[in-house]
């Protein structure tokens, strides 16, 4: 089912492809509290589907959230279901997800916020069903690889990572492409090795073989089909730095990257944009940065296509109590804030 919708171009992001959930989905630690929402038409073949993912919190209270957005990432996501229909599917999800589903709290970040799902959680969560929080936009810097800016940008882009590159093929080595599916996940495990050197206990992205094992397995799969790739810059004797790149439709995106600090002038810099110069001259409309407030994206961005987290209670006498530990925090934090203002005025 899953396969055959993305087939008839029923998926939106690279992070609802089969390649990539079916590689979470083989991992317990990271599966076990999935499912996968499927809706049909009597007598008819499935419509399209959405995977949540219901955890248990402190207290026994329960999160519903979209599945893999918690250590994984995950950004744009919308039902999988052909463009005509994903209002009736996303409605169907929705609905379930309101009224049949038991849970005290959804949590549902990553959204697409101009899609079917989104659009269709805002009609149900809300009052009397649930106690719906504000809708939280979450910006998702992207850059422009066609239209008026694309002549600057990649002149930029080209200027930003001249030294880099030089200094790399000084040393014997330069800049490279690799998606052949039987090297690719090679690369990942170095790029991993990289990148927990660099953050140590900061990033849980790679954090434990369970993940690791996901991301060699993911980014395999999905380079057979076109969807991933490495970018590599080399000396002639070690990588230097190594960028993780998803690509679906007209886009390319930035999953992670790792280099070696030691690696030369900017190594880190050097492949990203030569990653995005490669996407460009292949006709892609955008190079998406994805979610995070890292400050180089800000540097290289030319807009923005923007998430939306929804948020949640229901009446629950776990979510009530949740609900009161958190106004009580809120109040408690207020008070502080006045009590200290007014001291301080004495």
């Amino acid at each position: 089912m899953w396969r055959r919708l993305q087939a008839a171009g029923g998926v939106s992001t690279p992070f609802l492809a089969w390649e990539w959930f079916s590689a979470l989905a083989e991992q317990p630690e990271l599966s076990r509290s999935v499912r996968v929402v499927a809706v049909r038409r009597p007598g008819e073949p499935e419509a399209g589907l959405f995977p949540l993912e219901l955890v248990r919190g402190p207290r026994g209270r329960r999160t519903v959230r979209c599945a893999g957005t918690d250590k994984l990432g995950a950004d744009h996501l919308d039902v999988v279901a052909l463009p005509a229909d994903r209002g009736a599917v996303a409605a169907a999800v929705a609905r379930y997800l309101a009224r049949s589903l038991r849970w005290d709290a959804a949590d549902l970040e990553g959204l697409a916020a101009d899609g079917a799902l989104a659009r269709a959680l805002r009609d149900e969560l809300r009052l009397p069903r649930c106690l719906p929080h504000r809708s939280e936009v979450e910006s998702v810097p992207v850059v422009a690889l066609r239209g008026e800016e694309a002549d600057a940008v990649r002149a930029r882009l080209r200027r930003r990572c001249a030294r880099g590159l030089k200094s790399a093929q000084r040393a014997g080595g330069g800049f490279s492409v690799v998606d052949d599916p039987d090297q690719v996940g090679a690369l990942v495990e170095s790029l991993m090795d990289m990148h927990n050197a660099r953050f140590q206990c900061e990033s849980v992205v790679f954090s434990t073989p369970a993940l690791r094992t996901f991301h060699v397995t993911a980014v395999t799969r999905l380079a057979a089909a076109g969807m991933a790739r490495v970018c590599r810059l080399s000396t002639a004797t070690d990588d230097i730095a190594l960028e993780y790149v998803l690509m679906m439709g007209d886009r390319a995106y930035s999953y992670q990257s790792g280099f070696r600090p030691d690696g030369g002038h900017s190594p880190g810099r050097t492949v990203m944009c030569q990653a995005m110069l490669v996407a460009a001259e292949e006709g892609r409309a955008e190079y998406d940065l994805l979610r995070g407030d890292e400050s180089y994206k800000a540097e290289y961005a030319t807009g923005n296509r923007p998430d939306v987290r929804i948020r949640a209670l229901q009446p629950t006498v776990r979510a009530v109590a949740w609900g009161t530990i958190l106004l009580l925090r809120r109040v408690a934090r207020v008070a502080r804030r006045r009590w200290g203002a007014g001291d301080g005025g004495h």
